[in-house]
This record gives structure tokens, C-alpha cells and sequence, in this order.
């Protein structure tokens, strides 16, 4: 978690053959998710000759992409996210660069290439190899705080949400808590809580 970074600009390179066979081999392991919904993934190649799937133009150069699909359901997405930032810690042990996306990038492309069915839809993730960042990219991280994460006391509590945890205070969760403090979340907003409650941790969203 703690060398995970949005990365967007990457070489214009395909994966060499034994990166891809140990990613595909990743993506085609029977993922076990926390509230048992069934998520499918594929390592498609680009679709576009350069590299960008959507018209913002934030990823470039990128060869290949993760995509999968879950259909709606109670926890689909919480099942599917758990399961795709499983595939992307293991890239990210291979070296290479990932970048989550949502609505910058052409679902359209994406349906095609994973054929999606009934009401499955899909988030993607790009992965290959890392290229110096650029000015766009550094303007993108600063602009999206990037490397801002709110403090302990903001994100979680004992027992109700008037009595702050403070680092320190934490017990056996302590690792726990502080790759969640670290994690990736939409635009860096971090729009969850914690509460400890003795042996139960409570989400509020």
C-alpha cells in the first residue's frame, strides 16, 4: 500500500511475456471477495493507437488495461474493488504502474472487449511500464492532493463519532487502520469513517 501511486503515463511498450502471463495468471485465480459477489476480469491491449481510452487524454501511452465486470448486487462494487486492488498490489510487486479510473475512459471500448452481460457494468485499470511523470501528471496529482491523507482523528473513532482516535490509541489495529488512512479513494476524498466498537469496526460512508 505504501508504494501504490496513480501512475498515467507509461512507456510504449507491451508487457513483456512473462509480466503478462503472471498478471493473467493473477486475474484468472478464483478471488475469494468479502461478501461473496462473483467479479471477472481481462488484460486487454489498448484501444487506440495512443494508448488512451477516453477523451480527457489523463492516461497516455498506456498499452494495456484491466477490465472487469460485476453485475448489480448488494456490495457488487465493495466485492469488485476488493478483488481488482487484490490484481493491483500484485502489479505493483511486478514493478509496474496502475492507475485507477472510473468515467475517464470509453465504457464503450470496454464493453467490447470483455462482452459484457446483462447488468454487469465496468471500471478499468491501465498497467505497464512506468514513464517519467510529466507536467500534466504532476499538475494532476497536485490539483487532486494526491499525497494529502487526513489525519487519524478525521477518519476514526471509539465508540461514536464524539470521541476522536488518536494515533496511539489504536491497539492490534493499528496497521490496519493506517493502510486504510493511506488508501486510494474517489478524487482523494476520503469519505468514509470508523468507528471501533470493542470487537466490531463500523463503516459509515
Amino acid at each position: 500500500m505504501k508504494e501504490r501511486s496513480s501512475w498515467r503515463i507509461y512507456k510504449n511498450e507491451r508487457l513483456g511475456e512473462e509480466d503478462r502471463h503472471c498478471i493473467e495468471e493473477c486475474i484468472e485465480k478464483d478471488h475469494e471477495a468479502p461478501f461473496g459477489n462473483m467479479s471477472r476480469f481481462k488484460l486487454v491491449d489498448n484501444f487506440s493507437d495512443d494508448g488512451r481510452i477516453g477523451t480527457y487524454g489523463f492516461i497516455r501511452g498506456a498499452q494495456h488495461y484491466i477490465v472487469g465486470a460485476v453485475g448489480e448486487s448488494p456490495m457488487g462494487v465493495e466485492d469488485y474493488g476488493y478483488v481488482l486492488e487484490k490484481i493491483i498490489f500484485f502489479a505493483i510487486g511486478l514493478g509496474l504502474g496502475i492507475c485507477w479510473l472510473s468515467g475517464t475512459f470509453t465504457r464503450k471500448a470496454v464493453i467490447d472487449a470483455l462482452g459484457l452481460v446483462g447488468d454487469e457494468f465496468v471500471p478499468a485499470s491501465p498497467v505497464g511500464y512506468k514513464q517519467d511523470r510529466g507536467l500534466v501528471d504532476k499538475a494532476i496529482r497536485w490539483k487532486a492532493g494526491s499525497r494529502n491523507r487526513k489525519p487519524w482523528s478525521y477518519l476514526f473513532f471509539e465508540g461514536f463519532f464524539d470521541s476522536p482516535l488518536s494515533r496511539g490509541d489504536d491497539g492490534v489495529y493499528a496497521q490496519a487502520l493506517e493502510m486504510v488512512r493511506i488508501a486510494p479513494s474517489a478524487s482523494n476524498g476520503q469519505g468514509w469513517r470508523l468507528v471501533l466498537d470493542d470487537d466490531a469496526v463500523l463503516l459509515s460512508c
